[in-house]
């Protein structure tokens, strides 16, 4: 099963038996909806934006509410996003909607899916993470690696998507 990255600034949908990867998450976020059959649909955004990465109104568009998803994933620096959201030109104009959106907790409802998990990579005890949507033994699995000790770490009451 081929591994498929999403990029800083980036959406993309990965089928069903590849494994999602987005890389050298620190103060980003990975935001991730599980469609039919396990594909993924899913968008890597940053704090800055630069040449031709997507800002958040851009990840979310892509990814808000299909009728056939029932679950989002954010997983990232929701701290600091949430600390800078009204200095983060991207935020401030981020509708969806139409309504404003105030932090990330609202930005995930907002979007529509019944069931949100959000998760700061901060518990993982700071550092930088590629974030993994995977397979194990036939198993859909969730975890992250720390980039510079390879340790692997689990995302505690949802080990899997």
């Amino acid at each position: 099963m081929p591994t498929i990255t999403i990029a800083e600034g980036q959406v993309a949908t990965v089928n069903p038996a590849d494994t999602l990867k987005y890389p050298s998450i620190n103060s980003c976020l990975s935001i991730t909806t599980v469609l039919p059959q396990t594909t993924r649909l899913g968008g890597h955004a940053v704090l800055v934006p630069e040449g031709d990465q997507l800002e958040l109104q851009g990840i979310c568009d892509s990814i808000q509410t299909r009728a056939y998803a029932d679950q989002l994933y954010v997983i990232g620096d929701i701290g600091t996003w949430n600390e800078n959201w009204d200095q983060l030109p991207q935020c401030q104009t981020l509708r969806i909607d139409g309504h404003a959106v105030a932090n990330v907790a609202d930005m995930a409802a907002r979007l529509g899916y019944p069931t949100a998990v959000l998760f700061d990579i901060n518990a993982w005890g700071g550092g930088t993470f590629d974030v993994y949507f995977g397979f194990e033994n036939d198993a859909r699995s969730l975890w992250g690696e720390d980039t510079r000790t390879h340790q692997r770490v689990g995302v505690p009451d949802h080990p899997s998507w």
